[in-house]
């Protein structure tokens, strides 16, 4: 723009931060402002006053240079090449001989509307023998380019970079101009790899890794796998003295792809992307919901504990213990005499009583009873503090005396009772066992019961789940017989025996994860007769998180469940969407059964 000497230029300029207004002035500092200001002209009065008149411009702050809605859901992206190396032999001659070899790189990024946009870093310089860049590039990236970058790398989709070579114009001389007839041979494609997974990460704001060149770009154009290429070949130097810097390329049959320097030396450009915003927002863990399993599936009400035996139990267990030792002693005797009906002679139970006041067990007898005894006065006769006269002792002595032989005589009378019950179920035990069954015995049935449904007899299979339920209903009886109805079909069958399996046991979380996974199948509708159950996702989220919380983070199993609960529902699943993809292999399947012992139909 030209400016004729003596012109005025309007100019009007806007503050992005308005001014506040001044503080009021109080009336001595106005007269004395006025007095000092009275040698001022009018003009300057004049002036002032027209400013005050003037009506506040509105506010400019915040300052928003996009729509809020658009500002919502830009991003901005800086694409920083590091390093390149090794070099190809060929770029280093033609560099040492010249000196004049720069290098632009280019990212190539979705634009929201089916084209391309570029992110072009120049200044690649060749030092050490490997090439570097000081500075990257930003651009900025609308909604529609952000969705369109997110869809590109959720289906694990390498992002394309762009290079090639330059000849430098500060190094060609006004009598010397370089030429490079080989730009096509080191135009070429890049391929970045690493990108898709750590942008993918939650939270993630940048991403390193190496891109590896895969052919040139003329190439790459001709195939398909890009529209255009995003730098554009130099204009064909003109002059008396054009130097080309390094030969052109030999020419290549049609249908065969050139040949790529930078292939051949194996060159990787190391490059690093920074983000603004993350692609996928850090991740939360998810909130819980209001009930929890107890709330759902009552447990069982545990058996109550045996009560605490007293000083009377105690006294009359000990009592039993002597009498079945007198009554041995008492069959030892018998036994030599010959004929046990007509008792002991008197020279026998005088030798009876002499050998249990020489080997000590009557003092220890007694002794033992004596420490009882005590225990069982204090229990029954509670001391008030007073000292008891002659009749209150008397009285307590009678009635101590009639309670102790109530004792020994019920403790004598029920150890032959006693003696015969054992003997019985000694004898007993054989059928006992046979008819009650024990853990090997159902191992048997659950085996049995395999074999059957191989053979394709689900009705035998059937009763032999309900036999062993019945020999021992355990919670992992009932998750088997659940299991066996989950592949059978019978949906309602295996929701109640997984709900009994986990009213019996809580914490038993085989149950509760095949039974989260049935109600996320009710849910859907899959084999319902009736359709699709909504009430399941309820209970289905309590059991997920109940999984969650009892297996730690690092259990695969319920985030899997939560994220798929959260995907069949429709919620946002942002917070479990790192654990979304894993279900999705075979290999991850199979570890899930195995640890969580789950039946093949889940």
């Amino acid at each position: 723009m030209q400016v004729l000497p003596g012109s005025t230029i309007a100019l009007s300029i806007r503050l992005m931060h308005q001014p506040g207004p001044s503080p009021p002035q109080s009336a001595a500092s106005r007269v004395s402002t006025a007095n000092t200001s009275s040698s001022g002209s009018k003009a300057d009065a004049k002036a002032a006053a027209d400013a005050a008149a003037v009506p506040a411009s509105p506010v400019l702050e915040p300052f928003i240079a996009v729509h809020p809605d658009e500002a919502a859901g830009c991003n901005v992206l800086e694409f920083a090449p590091q390093l390149a190396r090794p070099l190809p032999p060929q770029m280093m001659a033609a560099h040492v001989a010249n000196g004049a070899l720069t290098c632009t790189m280019a990212l190539h990024l979705p634009d929201g509307r089916h084209g391309q946009q570029h992110v072009v870093c120049i200044g690649g310089s060749i030092k050490d023998e490997q090439l570097m860049w000081t500075k990257g590039c930003r651009t900025y990236l609308s909604p529609a380019a952000v969705q369109a970058l997110k869809a590109l790398l959720e289906v694990d989709q390498p992002l394309l970079v762009e290079v090639a070579r330059t000849v430098s114009h500060s190094a060609s001389a006004a009598d010397n101009t370089l030429s490079d007839p080989a730009f096509s041979a080191y135009h070429a494609l890049l391929q970045l790899d690493s990108a898709a997974e750590q942008l993918q990460e939650p939270g993630a704001v940048a991403c390193a890794g190496l891109a590896l060149p895969v052919g040139c770009m003329s190439w790459a154009v001709q195939q398909g796998k890009v529209s255009a290429a995003g730098l554009r070949p130099p204009t064909p130097a003109t002059g008396l003295r054009v130097k080309a810097i390094e030969d052109a390329p030999p020419t290549i049959p049609d249908g065969q792809a050139p040949v790529c320097p930078w292939q051949t030396a194996g060159t990787r450009f190391a490059v690093q992307i920074r983000l603004a915003k993350p692609l996928q927002p850090p991740w939360q863990p998810p909130s819980k919901p209001n009930k929890r399993l107890s709330d759902i599936i009552a447990p069982r009400a545990a058996p109550a504990p045996p009560p605490a035996p007293t000083a009377a139990d105690r006294f009359r267990a000990q009592v039993q213990e002597v009498a079945r030792e007198l009554a041995r002693s008492y069959a030892a005797s018998t036994s030599s005499n010959g004929d046990s009906s007509k008792g002991l002679a008197p020279d026998q139970q005088q030798s009876l009583v002499f050998d249990l006041n020489q080997s000590g067990r009557y003092l220890a007898i007694k002794d033992q009873l004596k420490l009882l005894l005590l225990d069982l006065v204090r229990e029954r006769y509670k001391t008030t503090g007073s000292t008891p006269d002659t009749a209150q002792l008397q009285q307590l002595h009678n009635d101590l005396y009639v309670y102790l032989m109530d004792e020994l005589h019920a403790a004598t009378a029920e150890a032959p009772k006693q003696a015969a019950t054992n003997s019985d179920s000694q004898q007993q035990q054989p059928q006992e066992e046979q008819r009650v069954g024990s853990s090997a015995e159902g191992a048997k049935l659950l085996q049995l019961a395999a074999e059957c449904e191989f053979a394709g007899d689900l009705q035998r299979c059937h009763v032999l789940h309900q036999r062993r339920l019945l020999l021992c209903p355990t919670a992992e009886a009932w998750y088997h017989y659940g299991a066996f109805c989950m592949r059978t079909k019978a949906h309602t069958r295996a929701e109640a025996a997984f709900r009994e399996a986990l009213a019996i046991e809580q914490q038993h979380w085989p149950s509760a994860a095949a039974l989260a996974c049935l109600g996320l199948s009710m849910a859907q509708g899959n084999d319902i007769p009736d359709g699709p159950d909504s009430a399941a996702f309820d209970w289905a989220e309590v059991l997920g998180h109940t999984l969650k919380d009892a297996a730690g983070p690092a259990a695969a199993l319920p985030w899997a469940l939560l994220a798929l609960l959260n995907r069949v529902q429709g919620k946002q699943g942002a917070q479990c969407a790192i654990s979304c993809c894993v279900p999705q292999t075979g290999t991850f399947s199979n570890k899930l059964r195995s640890d969580y012992s789950l039946p093949s139909s889940v």
